[in-house]
């Protein structure tokens, strides 16, 4: 005798959960109503498939949303519409968390960068010495012949870069003149400000090339 596919009862939710596409029985069991069977899936007057007949949109969810997709599982579970409610609003916390993290913990800036300052038309040459997060070095402005040299301490935490530069000039209060320079690394690069710490307070561009490499 030739069984009809009428007489064939629908999945419920845990097979479909056991057959892969979750996503289909999840968005069934939370919008949709129970079918005459007590099965949670999708009624013949739907329109649609059995939630078993469609691996496509579940292997869309988990590469669209994986986290959303894990916490929508959770939720049905728990069958409770406050409890998806929160699991998905701590699921977006976590993930803007992990967003706002520092793109690099660790970066790396030994040795020689060219730099520009826009109140100054010759290049400044940077040469960095780090160890750890500390940094020591030597600092030229234009050419080593012009006599425009420094020495400079500072440190590198997460990707910000610090140093105080005290050059072999003097500012026009008769101090030594010194210079604070503060910027933000990324991979071969860094960009901030400089500001003179003695004579005539003064701010500008900073900006520069170098071997800035992330370590973790």
């Amino acid at each position: 005798m030739h069984a009809g596919t009428s007489g064939a009862a629908r999945p419920s939710f845990i097979e479909c959960r056991q057959a892969g596409p979750v996503p289909v029985a999840i968005f069934r069991d939370f919008r949709g109503r129970p079918s005459a069977r007590g099965s949670p899936g999708p009624s013949r007057g739907d329109g649609g498939a059995s939630c078993c007949a469609l691996p496509r949109l579940h292997r869309t969810a988990i590469q669209v949303a994986p986290w959303i997709y894990h916490l929508l599982v959770r939720a049905a579970a728990a069958k409770s519409i406050v409890a998806t409610i929160c699991l998905l609003a701590a699921g977006f916390v976590g993930q803007q968390r992990v967003l706002a993290a520092p793109a690099c913990a660790r970066w790396s800036v030994s040795g020689t960068w060219t730099t520009h300052q826009s109140n100054l038309t010759e290049p400044v040459t940077f040469k960095f010495h780090q160890s750890g997060t500390s940094l020591k070095g030597t600092a030229v402005v234009g050419k080593v012949s012009e006599n425009f040299l420094g020495k400079l301490t500072g440190s590198v935490e997460t990707d910000e870069l610090v140093a105080v530069v005290t050059w072999n000039q003097l500012a026009s209060d008769g101090r030594a003149l010194k210079g604070r320079y503060m910027g933000t690394l990324s991979r071969g690069h860094i960009k901030g400000s400089t500001t003179s710490l003695t004579g005539a307070r003064a701010t500008a561009m900073w900006y520069g090339t170098g071997p800035g490499v992330c370590k973790s």
